[in-house]
């Protein structure tokens, strides 16, 4: 069992207390993910500029790329086209920061874990330089405009 916390992080929505300077993961619905790219693009890329420090970053989507370019929210005007076209550019841009575009919710919540998990174990084994003892699990309690949610994975 992992013990999960809420608290306000300088990037990401999910990290590892202790470990909030060096991992961190993004999570993004397909919604939020077109009205970040178009609306909230500024505040992103200053969001991949911080999160290119960290030894591990990702952005993990709960929609499949196939979903992201066919299937579009309903209020969008932006072309997906421009949405695969950014991720792949970012992508590029930012290559210490890995995308996961993935089938599910439930998946992306598995994913998000898991890659916290791994950083987590990798960590405890002296695999990353600068070992430290990480507390537990630490997700964005708000970043102003939403309630992070915590993961309740067994």
């Amino acid at each position: 069992m992992v013990q999960v916390q809420k608290a306000t992080l300088g990037s990401g929505d999910y990290s590892i207390s202790g470990l909030t300077d060096r991992v961190a993961v993004e999570r993004k619905s397909l919604e939020d993910l077109y009205s970040t790219l178009t609306f909230g693009r500024d505040r992103f890329v200053r969001e991949l500029q911080r999160l290119a420090s960290f030894d591990y970053s990702a952005v993990v989507v709960e929609a499949s790329l196939e979903a992201i370019i066919s299937r579009p929210p309903p209020y969008t005007d932006i072309s997906p086209k421009s949405i695969y076209r950014s991720i792949l550019a970012f992508s590029q841009r930012y290559p210490s920061t890995h995308w996961f575009t993935l089938d599910s919710r439930r998946l992306a919540e598995v994913t998000t874990y898991r890659i916290l998990e791994r950083f987590w174990v990798d960590e405890e084994s002296g695999l990353r330089q600068g070992m430290t003892q990480p507390e537990g699990m630490t997700t964005n309690a708000d970043d102003g405009n939403r309630e992070a949610e915590s993961i309740g994975l067994g």
